[in-house]
C-alpha cells in the first residue's frame, strides 16, 4: 500500500470514528468539526469556512442547527456592527471538551488492544509531523 492509499484509507477510518463520537454527543459530523475549529476568542463565519474548506451556506447551515441547540452565539463586532463573530457558549465548551474526551478514549483504547502499536509517543511525532507539513502546504497554496 503506497502512502496516497494509506492516508485516504487513515481519513475513511476516523470520519467513521469520528461519526460515532459525534452521534454520541448528538452532533453531526460536520457540526463536531464546527465546534472544534472555534477558538476561545471567536471567530469570523468567513474564517471559519476557510478553516474547515466549506462554502459558507453550508456553514451557515450548521451554525443555524448549532445556534438552535444553543451550542454557539453570533455576537456582533464592536467596530462594525455588520460584521459578527461566532463564540462556543458554556453548553457548547462543555460538548467539545466531552466529544474530544470521548475521541481520546476511543483511540487510547485501540493503542491499548494493539500489539502493534508499541511507541505511541513515536506515532504522535510522525503524525504531528505529517500534519504541520500538510497545514503549511495549505497555507503557502492558498
Amino acid at each position: 500500500m503506497n502512502l496516497a492509499e494509506l492516508i485516504t484509507e487513515l481519513y475513511c477510518n476516523l470520519i467513521f470514528l469520528i461519526k460515532k463520537i459525534a452521534k454520541r454527543n448528538n452532533l453531526s459530523q460536520s457540526q463536531f468539526f464546527c465546534i472544534y475549529a472555534i477558538p476561545s476568542d471567536g471567530i469570523s463565519q468567513s474564517d471559519l469556512a476557510k478553516i474547515l474548506c466549506l462554502d459558507i451556506s453550508t456553514l451557515s447551515r450548521n451554525l443555524d442547527k448549532l445556534i438552535i441547540k444553543k451550542y454557539v452565539k453570533k455576537k456582533s463586532s464592536l467596530l462594525d456592527k455588520r460584521k459578527q463573530k461566532i463564540f462556543l457558549t458554556d453548553v457548547g465548551n462543555k460538548i467539545y471538551f466531552n466529544s474530544l474526551n470521548d475521541l481520546n478514549k476511543s483511540l487510547s483504547e485501540l493503542y491499548k488492544n494493539s500489539n502493534e502499536l508499541q511507541d505511541i509517543d513515536s506515532i504522535i511525532n510522525s503524525i504531528s509531523q505529517l500534519n504541520w507539513l500538510l497545514l503549511k502546504d495549505r497555507y503557502d497554496n492558498a
